[in-house]
């Protein structure tokens, strides 16, 4: 009884191997701006297609709008977006349905860091953008609606520029605005930044 139920056992992980063989069409390549590290994919335009946008390493952002096939358009490339983007983010932060982005970048060539969101525009190319206010230096983001009422929110970890790391969790207004949330202590920061103690100077919009 014991070998035939392995036997059973075999061919149905057998089968269910071969069902998920797939093929993939060959690799297509379009030009963004040069060294892109980021990648993040929403609907920039409200075609109810998938688009992409790239953070590229000349501090600028392009954008690629989808076809609904698996192809996408000529690179749209924005205007300088501040030093060294280290984290794209992408969501509806008005409840338009144009997609917008967040994304963290140096404040200076000291190493302090500052949070940024651009709204979009429709057509791929965004508004100057805010700046809303955290307790230490962004780090990271990602986003989501953490409190249940059909507002995206951001959540952000955090170093203080000395040995702790933090997280933080912004509200979202369903404007593209962003109230202040408790921060979180973390033991654990990111280790590049934590020999640096002095405040972090706010930027203002």
């Amino acid at each position: 009884m014991r070998f035939g139920t392995r036997t059973t056992s075999t061919r149905l992980v057998e089968a269910l191997e071969s069902r998920r063989l797939l093929s993939f069409s060959p690799a297509a390549s379009y030009p963004v701006g040069p060294n892109p590290h980021e990648v993040v994919t929403a609907d920039f335009n409200h075609d109810g297609r998938l688009d992409l946008a790239t953070a590229n390493g000349n501090d600028t952002v392009s954008v690629l709008l989808g076809d609904g096939v698996g192809g996408f358009g000529v690179a749209r490339q924005s205007a300088d977006l501040g030093q060294k983007i280290h984290s794209l983010a992408a969501a509806d932060f008005n409840n338009d349905g144009k997609g917008d982005l967040a994304w963290v970048n140096d404040y200076d060539d000291f190493g302090f860091t500052n949070l940024s969101v651009a709204l979009g525009n429709g057509d791929g190319t965004f508004r100057a953008p805010t700046f809303p206010r955290t307790e230490w230096g962004p780090w990271t983001l990602a986003t989501g609606d953490f409190n249940g009422d059909g507002k995206i929110d951001l959540a952000v970890s955090e170093s203080d520029y000395s040995s702790f790391g933090y997280f933080e969790a912004l509200l979202g207004d369903g404007k593209g605005g962003f109230g202040q949330a408790e921060g979180r202590y973390n033991s654990y920061p990111p280790r590049r930044r934590a020999d640096r103690c002095r405040p972090r100077p706010q930027r203002h919009a």
